[in-house]
C-alpha cells in the first residue's frame, strides 16, 4: 500500500522534547560502509557456504566477504610455485 493511502490521523505529534531524545535506530556507522551487490551463485554453492558460516558462528555474507577478500590478495601477491622435484634435478643438472 502506498504511504497515500495510509491514515495516520489517530497518531499524534512528537514533540521538540521527544524529537530531541530520538536515536537512530540500525546498524551503526563505522566508515568503512559496505556497497550493497547482487550476483547469482549456485544454490548448492550458497547452502555450503551458509552451513560453513553457520559452523564458525558468523553471517554467511561476512564469511563471503572474507573469502573473496582472501582469493583477491592471493591474486594480487601471489606466492612462487613450489617445483615439483623433477624440476628440481633439471635446475641443479643445468648448474654443473
Amino acid at each position: 500500500m502506498p504511504d497515500s493511502r495510509i491514515d495516520f490521523s489517530d497518531i499524534p505529534e512528537s514533540s521538540d522534547q521527544e524529537l530531541a531524545r530520538a536515536r537512530r535506530v540500525g546498524r551503526p556507522t563505522t566508515g568503512r560502509a559496505k556497497q550493497l551487490i547482487a550476483i547469482r551463485i549456485d544454490p548448492r554453492l550458497l547452502a555450503k557456504l551458509r552451513r560453513l558460516a553457520a559452523r564458525q558462528r558468523k553471517p554467511y555474507q561476512s564469511l563471503v566477504h572474507e573469502l573473496l577478500e582472501a582469493a583477491v590478495r592471493r591474486k594480487a601477491h601471489p606466492r612462487p610455485e613450489r617445483l615439483r622435484k623433477s624440476q628440481h634435478r633439471r635446475i641443479e643438472a643445468a648448474r654443473v
